[in-house]
Formats: C-alpha cells, structure tokens, sequence
C-alpha cells in the first residue's frame, strides 16, 4: 500500500539524493577520518569543527517554509533541510550513506517515572520554566515505578515501511537503537525534585538523595540489560562529537562496550566536588563502565571537577565548557584526552565583527595546538539577526585549526 501522495515525495526526493551524493563523496570520508582519527588520540590534518543551530533553527528554517502536506514526510523534510544547510555552512557535519530508522520501544509506565513532570511558567518552547516536582518529602519516594520496556515490532516494522516509501533506492535504510533512559541521571533528578530542592537536600536530606539516585541508576542499568540481552544496541559511533573508529570487535554482535556512553553533570554545575561524586559521579560510574568510551560534560564548569572526570576509566572526550578553565583542562589531559573546545553562543551571536570571534579563536587554538581537540559550537538559541554568522564562524575557526594543527 502507499501512505503519501507523489506530490510530496517529489518535493523530498531530490533533496534525500543530494545528501547521498554528499554521503559518498571524497570530502565526507576526509570528514569521518577526521573525526575518526581526532578521537583515537591520532594526528588529523586539523581539528574537526562542528556547529549545531538547536534554537536557532526556528530561525533558519521557519516551519511554515515546509512544502510537505504530510506531517510525517513534513518531519523528513525539516530534517533534510537542516542538512542541505549545514552543507552551505561548510562544518564537519558527518554524512551516512544510509537512512536511520528508530527502533519502536513501548514503556509498562504512562509517565516514564510513574509520576508526571511537571514544569510551570512556559507557554513556548523558549520560554523560561520552573520546576513543579513531585517527590517533596522521602516518602514521596514510593510514588515511583521503575520502567519496563518491550519491542514493539508492529509500529517498528509500519514505520519501516514508510520510510522505505520515502527513501526506496536511495539510501538503505538502518535501524538503530539506543539505551531508552539516559546515564546522566541528574535531569531527571532535578525534574523529579526541583532543582533548588535538589541542591539543598544534598546537604539537608542525604539519604533522601541516595535513594532516589539508586532508583534511577538501577532503571538506567536495566534499560541497559533489556536492549543488550535482546540484541537491539546498536553502534553509535558516526555521530556528531563521536565520530569514531568502531569500538571493539566489529566481527562479534554489537553490545553496549561497542557504544558510546554520553553524560554530563548539568545540574550539579553549583555543588561542590564532593557532593558531585557522591551524589552524582558514583551513580553514573556503572553506567560508564558499561559503555567502550566516554564523552563527559556540557555546559557546566567542570575546573573544580576535574580530577572526578579523570577518574572516569574509559573516558575519552572531555567536554570543556566556555566556563570551564582550558589551561587547567589541557594539563590534566596532557594529551590523552580528546578535548571538546565548545565556544560560548552568546559571544559568537552578539559579536560586533567577525573579528572578534576570530581573535578568540585564535587564542584558545594556540593553546590546544598540540593537543586532541574538536571546536564545537552548540546551544544557539538565535542568530540574533546574523543570517551568515554560522557560516562565518565556521570559516573562521576552520582556518585557526588549519594554522594550529601541530
């Protein structure tokens, strides 16, 4: 049977044919060697540089520009779109020569927690929020009901088909599958607890904060267990940041030491680095150890914490955020750590000239000059006007990389 009218795949076709000649060209190997050998600790011909728009996009690409009557091929084609752009920009963006397609994962639980989520104060998705949490007291502990998943092949095998629509010759379809609940652990405890409750109960409530950190590291570690046992994980190393050779024995079945493991410490960025590893970092620990390799950290300063990302056995990319100290960063690491240089958004976007931007690049280059590095730009919430600023930027830190690849 056929779900869309050929108006609407004559609008996403084209555009799926340019990614592929894009996917199989000479210049996107050069790009995944770049990453792949910036992430084994191996000398690239310079660093890989990546942007991602995130808020921005609304922007870029307005929804109402969309052509596609169809919600479902409307989604494709923003995804397409948001391709055919990063090409214009010029970045490291990794382009596969196939067609991803999720995994189709039913949880025992309404609400993922068994309770609901509560936010208040955003009527947008930009919008300032605050935390209405559900766990106010220990006891509210018992509320909680730790999620269950099962395959469900029907809604997987339909959105095959669908996407096999879409795509036909094309690309090949892959489907992937990934661990349904996050190793970070801390945004669900802060959406569970409220972030300021969060904070004092470490202090005030200790056991209060084991408890519920155990809870969401035996769900981690047992939505862990049910995608390996099932055979459902699958490689996640040709993505964005993590690009990579493969991990492991790729002659073998595909289990979680063949994956990435991606965490951050977010919400812990104001508590101090014993309360962080007590109450964070040693919940995340067997989740880590769980996974070939590493990527810690994201917007948070992570200076004081250092010696706790250190401690991590199979880390591999330490994320150094526009907070965190570079130079205490790359002493720690001294050149067996992959180093994730992320730029901070505010000062690209509201640069008075590109100048500015380049100077900073230039300095912070000269101190990585021999060292594993990326520069990543994320978080963009606007362009603030700037249509070709992303563009710049990538121009900029590109040939910074280039001087500074010792």
């Amino acid at each position: 049977m056929s779900y869309f009218h050929q108006k609407d795949l004559q609008i996403v076709r084209p555009m799926l044919e340019v990614i592929a000649q894009k996917a199989s060209s000479i210049e996107n190997e050069k790009v995944i060697e770049r990453w792949c050998k910036t992430n084994a600790l191996e000398k690239p011909d310079r660093a890989p540089v990546w942007c991602r728009p995130v808020g921005a996009w609304s922007e870029i690409l307005p929804q109402k520009e969309l052509l596609c009557e169809n919600e479902f091929l409307r989604t494709i084609e923003y995804q397409l779109r948001q391709d055919l752009y990063k090409i214009e920009i010029g970045d490291d963006t990794i382009f596969n020569p196939y067609f991803e397609t999720p995994t189709i994962l039913d949880c025992n639980n309404q609400h993922l927690w068994g309770v609901e989520i509560g936010h208040y104060g955003a009527d947008n998705s930009r919008g300032a929020w605050g935390y209405s949490p559900t766990l106010k007291t220990p006891d509210d502990i018992q509320k909680l009901k730790t999620p269950k998943f099962s395959l469900n092949k029907e809604k997987t095998n339909l959105l095959n088909e669908k996407y096999y629509e879409v795509i036909q010759d094309i690309l090949p379809l892959k489907q992937v599958c990934s661990v349904p609940i996050s190793s970070t652990l801390c945004t669900p405890l802060a959406d569970l607890m409220g972030l300021e409750k969060m904070m004092l109960n470490c202090a005030l409530e200790p056991e209060f904060m084991h408890s519920v950190m155990s809870f969401l590291r035996d769900s981690a570690l047992q939505a862990m267990d049910f995608v390996e046992q099932n055979g459902l994980i699958t490689a996640n190393n040709r993505e964005p940041m993590t690009c990579s050779y493969y991990i492991g024995d790729d002659s073998r079945p595909t289990t979680l030491k063949n994956t990435w493991s991606f965490l951050n410490s977010q919400e812990f960025d104001q508590v101090s680095p014993t309360m962080w590893e007590e109450f964070l970092l040693d919940y995340q620990m067997p989740l880590m150890e769980r996974c070939g390799l590493t990527c810690y950290g994201c917007c948070e300063d992570l200076t004081k914490k250092i010696e706790g990302v250190m401690s991590i056995p199979n880390l591999r990319i330490f994320v150094c955020s526009a907070w965190s100290d570079l130079d205490q960063i790359i002493e720690a690491t001294n050149k067996k750590k992959v180093i994730m240089w992320r730029q901070k958004a505010s000062d690209i976007v509201f640069a008075d000239s590109i100048d500015e931007i380049r100077n900073s690049l230039a300095q912070g280059a000269k101190k990585l000059n021999a060292y594993p590095k990326q520069i990543v730009l994320r978080e963009l919430q606007t362009l603030n006007g700037n249509s070709n600023r992303l563009h710049k930027w990538t121009k900029a830190a590109i040939d910074v990389a280039e001087i500074y690849c010792d």
